[in-house]
């Protein structure tokens, strides 16, 4: 059956389902005590190092060596080609991965050519003051200063692929550093309506040029530990084919690993981070990136980043009696995003809605229950209009700029008011929302205190009417009337995209001991690769994360290429 709006729909609110019963049966305030006590009693083994493989069944060699298929190896494994050498790819699922194309870069000719300048110690700042300085500004100038020419060498690779690149130029007016950083693959001629594109194009453009190119991606063949000489230099990879069997592919140049964190692997996420595997519903990251890569660097001796956290969206929802906690078992609001009005549990408004995604999040879990309620009233879909976001938080088409307006999920569902309102519709279904003809029945159906909630609704109604938010400073564009029923709530919780930890690295992408010292022969790029962020993603920075690992891959498969 082909995929329609409905049909895409369902499958995105159930994709949590498969946790059955497990991730539903407690209220939220037993979540995070049965949470921390797992924290504590967490079993680590996954840092304990298994018994090397005997019964190698053949051994293979190449130049460079790469584990993973996503963006950043891709990119490795395309680079090297162009630049000579022999690259073997080792991918554990049966494609390359299905990333979209958000991809971020300063100075590229794309920008050049819209007239955009983005001042490289003014973007190198404001990334690391999002971490805190948690992050090592040698490696955000790395990609502030090298992504221009990066995404110059991928328009090329794309149009030999007969797929074409554009910049997304529809900023959101914000307080916010916000600049044209986002570039997309399209195919065909630009249409932002986004009819006939799709966001998925340049993964797969990545890999026929890689074919063409004579590189050799081994699918179903995961890598399973990394080769160390007496040196403790790594020098190749174990992994195991699909029929079981042991291959050792020695890598004369390098090994690159880049298998996309850890993410869905809920033993490594108890270990080493705080809060989005006790306080998200949903978790969207690849099944693939259950954190191979990074087990593998730890056994080989390298040192995991002092920091460990995860890439959190404020899209996640729930049924308000649902658990917080692996599994997850809630679904996704498309809309969740918007500046709309939102509340605890105590039905009380608590901070400026109009933040980025992690933000958003992390307010709320200060909050008691740690989840909210988005509240809106019938002309929901008109105040999106006017609040006009950016980038994978927009519902309607930009008033100016360049962008695509496609799907979340499946590239080709077009955004419009009705999508959205299908979308509504169904976590409605859900139970994750609720809907209501009065203000005093909204209010009993989210179980919030009736008087509490009817007073910070009347509240927000009167800073709409005066067109001053004089309790937080949100932006008078970003308010909204909450007066014509149908009235709706919507319960919310965090979505878990990725981990944004993993392995210490030098400047030369080379992973790090303890002691400081360099493990030779290996390079680590992607989400396996600490250092740039800290406990949020600077959404700010259109696609800076698939920017950052395009950029780094590609820089280190032409390196190892010239060695």
């Amino acid at each position: 059956m082909g995929m329609n709006r409905r049909n895409f729909l369902k499958g995105a609110l159930v994709s949590g389902a498969a946790v059955a019963g497990a991730g539903i049966l407690a209220g939220c305030s037993s979540t995070t005590e049965q949470s921390a006590s797992a924290a504590q009693d967490v079993d680590t083994s996954w840092r304990v190092k298994p018994e090397v493989p005997t019964n190698i069944a053949s051994t293979e060699e190449a130049d460079i060596v790469i584990v993973g298929a996503g963006n950043a190896g891709c990119a490795a494994a395309a680079s090297a080609l162009d630049a000579g050498a022999g690259v073997i790819v080792l991918e554990s699922s049966d494609d390359v991965q299905s990333s979209r194309s958000w991809i971020g870069a300063i100075d590229s000719k794309l920008q050049s050519e819209a007239g955009i300048e983005i001042d490289h110690n003014e973007a190198t700042a404001e990334i690391c003051h999002f971490a805190s300085y948690l992050s090592d500004e040698r490696l955000v100038r790395k990609w502030t200063d090298n992504s221009g020419a990066f995404m110059d060498w991928f328009v090329g690779v794309m149009e030999s692929q007969n797929l074409h690149v554009m910049l997304e130029t529809a900023c959101k007016e914000s307080v916010y550093y916000n600049k044209a950083i986002a570039h997309h693959v399209y195919q065909g001629t630009y249409n932002p309506s986004g009819d006939g594109n799709s966001f998925y194009h340049h993964m797969q453009g990545l890999k026929t040029y890689i074919d063409g190119k004579g590189g050799d991606i081994r699918f179903k063949t995961p890598a399973i530990m990394l080769v160390q000489d007496s040196s403790d230099k790594v020098t190749g990879v174990i992994a195991q084919t699909e029929d079981g069997q042991y291959v050792q592919f020695n890598a004369r140049k390098g090994v690159v690993i880049c298998t996309g964190g850890y993410g869905n692997n809920q033993e490594m996420l108890e270990d080493l981070t705080t809060t989005a595997n006790r306080y998200c519903s949903m978790n969207i990251g690849a099944a693939r990136n259950t954190g191979d890569g990074v087990k593998m660097l730890v056994w080989a001796g390298a040192q995991l980043h002092p920091v460990q956290e995860t890439m959190v969206f404020d899209r996640g929802t729930m049924p308000p009696e649902a658990t917080l906690d692996f599994p997850f078992g809630g679904g996704l609001w498309y809309g969740g995003t918007q500046p709309f009005l939102r509340v605890n549990l105590a039905g009380e408004r608590y901070f400026n809605e109009d933040q980025t995604y992690d933000y958003n999040f992390n307010a709320a879990v200060a909050q008691p229950g740690h989840t909210w309620w988005q509240v809106f009233d019938k002309n929901y879909y008109s105040d999106c209009e006017r609040f006009q976001t950016s980038r994978c938080s927009r519902v309607a088409a930009p008033v100016q700029g360049q962008a695509l307006m496609v799907s979340y999920l499946d590239g080709e569902t077009k955004l419009d008011a009705a999508f959205l309102q299908d979308a509504l519709d169904q976590v409605v279904t859900s139970g994750a929302a609720v809907k209501a003809d009065s203000i005093d029945e909204l209010a009993s159906k989210m179980d919030v205190p009736s008087d509490t909630f009817k007073t910070t609704v009347a509240r927000y109604n009167d800073l709409w009417n005066a067109q001053e938010d004089e309790d937080f400073g949100k932006k008078a564009s970003r308010l909204s009337a909450i007066e014509e029923g149908p009235f709706y709530a919507v319960h919310c919780a965090g979505w878990l995209l990725c981990t944004l930890g993993g392995i210490s690295v030098n400047i030369d992408l080379a992973p790090i001991r303890e002691d400081g010292s360099t493990i030779e022969g290996v390079y680590v790029v992607g989400n396996d690769q600490a250092g740039f962020y800290s406990t949020v993603y600077p959404e700010t920075f259109g696609g800076l994360n698939n920017g950052k690992g395009m950029t780094f891959g590609h820089m280190i498969g032409k390196e190892l290429a010239a060695k």
